[in-house]
């Protein structure tokens, strides 16, 4: 069983497609050990059902999307 400390002290991270915008994996992290922001990984698409290069989306991040 996990400590109450241990538990807390994790961050959420995504994993998104780039092609089809799915979120492939959720990984839980040490916020400690945490990736660098844009951390890049190659993972199975089953949306796509191909590999891709997926970008990590940390729960702290900020991301600015279609702004005029």
């Amino acid at each position: 069983m996990l400590s109450q400390n241990r538990r807390y002290n994790t961050a959420r991270s995504e994993f998104v497609c780039p092609v089809c915008g799915t979120k492939a994996m959720i990984v839980p992290r040490n916020k400690g050990q945490q990736r660098e922001k844009g951390h890049k990984k190659d993972l199975w698409c089953y949306v796509c059902k191909a590999e891709r290069t997926m970008q990590e989306i940390r729960e702290n991040d900020f991301i600015l999307e279609n702004v005029i």
